[in-house]
């Protein structure tokens, strides 16, 4: 009797023990993460998909415990807002939605990495669409 209740003390605490280790592999992957942000992204695009952005403007989010930060550029000429993740944890490092082709002002890249939040290859990416007057 007693042996069989060692048995199922170490039956259990095995079981638990890869539940752990299962659920923290699943939630520290990239490909989990990755959907997240982009399911905050889809948020935020649907959110403001009825009225075009009047400037461009950084949003901080908290989303699922983590904080993020959010470039929104305003839509012109019949096109819709674009939102950029500032601080990815996850690849791709660069998410935006929609697709498409945008330009930013030296001041709206000041305020983006004024954030210090700023992911490298985001900035980068920011930086490459800075317009020079």
């Amino acid at each position: 009797m007693m042996t069989r209740n060692f048995l199922f003390i170490g039956f259990a605490a095995v079981l638990t023990i890869v539940g752990f280790v299962g659920w923290h592999y699943l939630s520290q992957s990239d490909e989990l993460g990755s959907k997240s942000e982009w399911s905050e992204l889809q948020a935020l695009s649907s959110e403001h998909s009825k009225s075009l952005l009047k400037e461009n403007v950084v949003i901080k989010e908290d989303f699922f415990g983590k904080r993020y930060w959010v470039l929104g550029i305003a839509g012109k000429n019949g096109f819709p807002n674009i939102w950029i993740l500032l601080n990815p944890s996850y690849e791709p490092y660069y998410k935006q939605l929609p697709e498409g082709s945008y330009q930013l002002d030296a001041a709206t890249l000041l305020k983006a990495l004024a954030t210090g939040e700023v992911h490298p290859i985001v900035a980068k990416e920011l930086a490459s669409r800075v317009t020079k007057k």
